[in-house]
């Protein structure tokens, strides 16, 4: 007798969420808007498929973005500047290939509660996530979802069980409530 493939959780599997309580799906159109809603009139998945991605580190890229963003009283033309630029830039890019080969290399590895995961929006190729400075339309005591292009360390999401039966370090069974 063959036993039936263990149904569970992976790296890379593609899902969508739902809420039973208001009967929708989580959803994002990504290309024009990036802000990601509830909505329960669905005709097609490709608004509410996800990704499940590892977690991604942002050091580097976070340390470009925050030097670009800052104000340089040094002259543009200056030669230290450029190579520190081009530094921090060379940084970030070997980060997102670090990243991108860890993935692949753990691509089919079962999810467990407690895991830190990314949810990336197959349709708009960006990440979910949180806005720390952005209000939820809606429920106001909430802070907005959106999707990021590159994701940060607001893209974050840890794995934790809604019941008490399962536990941490528990592989994340099909259909499991989180």
């Amino acid at each position: 007798m063959q036993k039936e493939t263990e149904k569970v959780l992976r790296i890379g599997d593609y899902v969508t969420f739902t809420n039973g309580k208001f009967h929708g799906m989580l959803c994002a159109e990504g290309i024009l808007v990036e802000q990601v809603i509830l909505r329960g009139d669905i005709t097609t998945l490709d608004d509410a498929l996800y990704c499940i991605h590892l977690q991604r580190q942002y050091s580097a890229a976070r340390e470009f973005e925050e030097f670009m963003a800052s104000e340089h009283d040094e002259d543009p033309n200056d030669a230290s500047l450029k190579r520190y630029t081009a530094a921090l830039r060379k940084g970030r890019d070997n980060e997102t290939k670090l990243n991108d080969n860890y993935m692949d290399k753990k691509m089919g590895e079962p999810v467990k509660f407690g895991d830190i995961i990314q949810l990336f929006h197959i349709k708009s190729g960006k990440y979910l996530t949180v806005s720390p400075t952005i209000l939820a339309n809606d429920e106001r005591e909430n802070m907005s979802v959106m999707l990021n292009s590159h994701g940060n360390v607001y893209s974050w999401l840890i794995v934790t069980p809604r019941f008490k039966i399962d536990r941490e370090g528990d592989v994340v069974q099909d259909a499991s409530e989180m």
